[in-house]
């Protein structure tokens, strides 16, 4: 099984962690304290990968972040 952690430079936690699973890689992403969105990389060529560094500006591709956002329960819309 593939296992790889990265961790921040900051304070050495966890970030993110990468695990085959039945020949499927899953990509499990940690906020920090604090952050309610984080920036995914979807061209493949951050040097932060999976997070996004903005390389996509310089490449000859329309493929930018995918930006995910946490909301708490509190301020979600009643359905």
């Amino acid at each position: 099984m593939l296992s790889r952690q990265t961790k921040s430079k900051r304070d050495a936690i966890p970030l993110h962690s990468t695990e085959d699973r039945f020949g499927h890689l899953r990509t499990t992403v940690r906020l920090q304290k604090g952050e309610s969105r984080v920036a995914l990389c979807r061209c493949f060529q951050s040097k932060d990968f999976p997070f996004c560094d903005g390389t996509h500006k310089t490449l000859p591709t329309n493929a930018g972040p995918v930006i995910v956002e946490v909301t708490p329960p509190e301020a979600r819309p009643e359905v």
